[in-house]
This record gives C-alpha cells, sequence and structure tokens, in this order.
C-alpha cells in the first residue's frame, strides 16, 4: 500500500514540475506544445502501468486499443452540436463498448480498476492545471500593483 502511495505521490510530482514549467513558457510553439502532450503521454502511460500492473504481453494489446478509444473520447468531446446530456450519453456508450475490449486483454477487475484510474488521473491533471493558472493570475496581479 505505501508503494502505491509513493508511487501516485511521484507521478503528482513529476506532474506538477512538467506543468509548472510549460506554465513558465508565455509563448509555447507547436513543437514545445507538441513535447508537452508527449510527456503527459509518458507520465499517464508509465501511471496506468503501475497501477494495473500489466506484464509485457498485456501492455502489447491494451495500448492500441487504449488509444482507439481515447481519439474515440476526444471524438465525442469535440462534436459541439451535441447537448451535454448527448455527449455524457455517446461517452457513456463508448465506455461501455470498450468495456468488453478491455476486459478481453487485462480482465474485468482491472478494466473496472483502469476506468477509476484514469478519471483520477484526469481529474488530478486538471486540478493541477487549475492552480497553476491562478497562480499565474496571481502573480501577474501582484507585478500590476508593484
Amino acid at each position: 500500500m505505501k508503494r502505491k502511495i509513493k508511487c501516485f505521490f511521484t507521478i503528482i510530482l513529476l506532474l506538477i514540475t512538467f506543468i509548472s514549467q510549460a506554465q513558465e513558457e508565455h509563448v509555447e510553439s507547436p513543437k514545445s506544445k507538441r513535447e508537452n502532450k508527449e510527456k503527459i503521454k509518458a507520465l499517464y502511460a508509465a501511471y496506468m502501468t503501475q497501477e494495473l500492473k500489466f506484464n509485457e504481453a498485456e501492455s502489447e494489446k491494451f495500448w492500441p486499443v487504449q488509444h482507439q478509444y481515447n481519439e474515440e473520447i476526444k471524438s465525442t468531446n469535440k462534436q459541439h452540436q451535441l447537448s451535454e446530456l448527448e455527449r455524457e450519453e455517446a461517452t457513456l456508450n463508448i465506455r461501455k463498448k470498450y468495456n468488453e475490449k478491455f476486459s478481453k486483454i487485462i480482465g474485468k477487475e482491472r478494466t473496472d480498476l483502469f476506468f477509476k484510474k484514469d478519471k483520477e488521473f484526469r481529474n488530478k491533471m486538471v486540478e493541477v492545471l487549475k492552480k497553476k493558472r491562478m497562480e499565474k493570475r496571481l502573480g501577474e496581479k501582484n507585478k500590476n500593483q508593484k
């Protein structure tokens, strides 16, 4: 249990460090944005691999399916003509579809854990980004008052 907590905090610390470096750059080039996305993907993959305890064979089968899942979720979120309820329903249908696919690769228990940890990671990332943006705004406000 301590190992899991230590790993979680290590990943969160890495995420915070990464995001703070990204926030310091006022104007990001397309190259640095791409690099930032790749770093987040790497953190995500490391976190999920450790939390779900993938072996090599599972990992080889899981990640291509997870990438398809992620692309479908992104596509649904970009459909602005959908109402919020329709978007949530479409997302749920995608999750149901991939629940079966993931279960065949890593089993039902770890599939449930995947959905839980995926949500945790994304929520933590949003939380860290909000905190950094708030700190940046406060810093700019203090600069302007001087």
